[in-house]
């Protein structure tokens, strides 16, 4: 079994395609307090923000999707992974919400157009990149953001 700390890719998304159906279970005792994190990361986001475009990096199973939708139910979120396994799964879970858009890809091969979000964000997903992927994501996620947006 490959490490969660691996590279994303073919390493990291074949460990969470193998985690599938138990990643909620894993992810509650590996990070104590999990869905409070969550909660808090959302809490620094401007409620004000009018039918956001969002960018979710590492949806695994949906559960950030889920309190995303809640806290801006005019969004659209697109929602990504490197599993196909997580992807499905968090299809299943928001089959009934057209606006939540799920991709199966890695980070460092999405491509989006420039100016077209106005949320960028990501919960355990980041670390499995190296430092020079990061890298070039932020900048990435900084021609994405719409102006004035940070």
């Amino acid at each position: 079994m490959t490490s969660p700390n691996q590279p994303a890719g073919p390493g990291s998304a074949g460990f969470f395609d193998k985690l599938g159906d138990h990643y909620d279970e894993a992810i509650a005792r590996c990070v104590p307090r999990y869905h409070e994190m969550l909660d808090q990361m959302l809490d620094y986001l401007d409620p004000r923000i009018e039918r956001p475009a969002i960018l979710e990096l590492g949806c695994g199973s949906g559960n950030l999707t889920e309190k995303l939708v809640r806290k801006y139910p005019d969004s659209a979120v697109q929602a990504v992974d490197a599993s196909s396994r997580m992807i499905e799964i968090a299809g299943q879970r928001f089959q009934h919400f057209d606006r939540v858009v799920f991709l199966q890809q890695a980070f460092q091969e999405l491509q989006l157009p420039a100016d077209s979000l106005d949320l960028v964000v990501s919960s355990i997903a980041i670390h499995h990149l190296q430092d020079s992927e990061k890298q070039e994501l932020f900048l990435r996620i900084r021609e994405w953001l719409r102006p004035g947006v940070c």
